[in-house]
């Protein structure tokens, strides 16, 4: 019971820090910090990761859609 609750607390860490960096990625974009981006995009990815065993759906859901967003738009920016 306690390590469930523990993964759901997990989870809704994740799903902040997800919040997180998804507008350093933003920010990184509005100064043109490629690099910076790419670096916070890769930590986005290995958090959805993370999160694919979770039993928060609507969590997992949310950073997957929220990786594959900004995967569309670092793509656009790279392959101009």
């Amino acid at each position: 019971m306690h390590f469930e609750k523990l993964n759901l607390f997990d989870s809704y860490g994740y799903a902040i820090c997800c919040i997180d960096i998804s507008s350093d990625i933003q920010s990184a974009l509005l100064i043109n910090a490629m690099e910076r981006a790419v670096e916070q995009f890769v930590v986005l990815s290995d958090i959805a990761q993370c999160m694919l065993t979770s039993k928060c759906r609507h969590l997992v859901s949310y950073v997957c859609k929220t990786a594959s967003f900004w995967y569309r738009i670092l793509q656009e920016k790279l392959c101009r």
